[in-house]
């Protein structure tokens, strides 16, 4: 395409971009010189995705390792390490004057693991409840044979119009 616009416009492009690079580039490599509140200023006050980005970077390990402890399970770990991080993005207003984001993080990763566990375990027991409750009423067990006589002694006692409704829907299936 050099040859579609003049060199002059071509070198003044280049020099933009390359200079407009460099910028963020240095203001990558500065980002990572400050400190974990300065981060959470950067983010809060300009809306710096970098800043944040450096802060999970840097608190990753510490979040996800707190998480696993606790649940012994990768994928619920990385469940509760981005739970973390967003709930940092969201409270990162009230927490640019916290002495320790570092502590402020790993607490919160071990209380939202600990509320994973809990639900899990609840989770667990619905599903053990529900797999023993199928095996405890099979089908060939639950017999209705002793009270169709008297299912029968009930259609005939209703009205004709509300017989012939529950007989179609409940004995034919029509709707």
């Amino acid at each position: 395409y050099r040859s579609l616009y003049p060199n002059s416009l071509t070198s003044n492009f280049y020099s933009v971009f390359s200079s407009q690079w460099k910028y963020v580039f240095r203001m990558q490599y500065d980002l990572e010189k400050l400190s974990d509140p300065e981060l959470l200023r950067e983010y809060r006050t300009r809306g710096s995705e970098d800043a944040f980005s450096i802060l999970v970077h840097r608190h990753i390990s510490l979040v996800y390792g707190a998480a696993f402890r606790q649940l012994n399970n990768s994928a619920l770990a990385e469940e509760v390490a981005q739970s973390v991080f967003v709930l940092l993005a969201e409270r990162a207003q009230s927490l640019m004057g916290h002495p320790s984001l570092t502590g402020w993080l790993y607490r919160t990763a071990v209380h939202l693991a600990q509320n994973k566990a809990r639900t899990e375990a609840r989770r667990a027991e619905r599903e053990r409840a529900a797999l023993e409750l199928g095996t405890i009423m099979k089908p060939e067990d639950f017999s209705l044979n002793h009270l169709a006589p008297l299912l029968d002694e009930a259609l005939l006692e209703i009205k004709p119009a509300d017989r012939e409704a529950i007989l179609l829907r409940y004995f034919q299936g029509k709707s």
